[in-house]
């Protein structure tokens, strides 16, 4: 069994591989970085940089982990000090673009492989499924413990509906060139502004219809991204 000394010293590493190879994606780009430029910044091996990390896809999976563990306690903040459901989505989604503000280029070649279901690096794909379903469960607790009462129909759906926008806005501002970003702050709030009144208004007898056929087109989507396991819903 290895000591926690030895443990400790391999996150560290662990840690400055990751940093200085983010660095570099935001200098050089995603596909001008070697491995073993990664190595030399870091005073490594290259036979070290990669027992650390198997190859770039891994170093940006490690980046998504990460960003999972500061959204996860971004949003248990904000869950914390308010009920109310536009306050609480408002301030994850604010809080995720604050994160990712740092490594914003990188973002901006990632985002344009989201399409890819292949690509290992797609948050629709099969490598960053563990990722991906924390965040959809982080999005659900939005609603759990809000002042939101959603249609019965619809709320088992809702964690992957606000992940969904959320990754929309996040791929909307990786390409805003306004100043600082204003564009992408003004999208946010159209969108609670769309979003909002209608799950509010969801559980509305009137809305029966509606809900049903949305529920049905959640349903395409996800037979689409997971054929295997997923049925459309009659």
């Amino acid at each position: 069994m290895e000591s926690n000394t030895t443990i400790s010293k391999r996150d560290r590493t662990r840690e400055l591989i990751l940093d200085r190879a983010l660095a570099l994606f935001q200098k050089k780009g995603y596909e001008g970085t070697t491995m073993r430029m990664i190595a030399d910044t870091c005073g490594l091996s290259l036979g070290a940089a990669y027992y650390h990390f198997q190859n770039k896809d891994a170093l940006v999976l490690a980046f998504y982990e990460r960003g999972a563990d500061e959204a996860r306690d971004a949003a248990a903040r904000a869950y914390a000090e308010t009920r109310d459901f536009k306050a609480r989505l408002r301030a994850v989604l604010e809080a995720r673009l604050v994160q990712l503000a740092p490594y914003r280029n990188l973002v901006g070649v990632l985002a344009r492989q989201a399409v890819d279901l292949g690509n290992p690096l797609s948050p629709f794909g099969a490598a960053t499924r563990g990722i991906r379903e924390e965040a959809i469960d982080l999005m659900d607790a939005a609603v759990q413990g809000s002042n939101l009462k959603p249609a019965s129909a619809l709320r088992p759906h809702l964690g992957k509906l606000l992940w969904m926008l959320q990754l929309g806005i996040v791929l909307y501002w990786a390409n805003d060139r306004s100043a600082g970003q204003v564009r992408t702050r003004d999208l946010i709030e159209r969108s609670l502004a769309v979003v909002v009144p209608l799950l509010k208004s969801s559980s509305m007898p009137f809305m029966g219809g509606i809900v049903k056929a949305g529920v049905q087109v959640i349903g395409v989507a996800e037979a689409c991204l997971e054929p295997q396991q997923k049925e459309i819903p009659s």
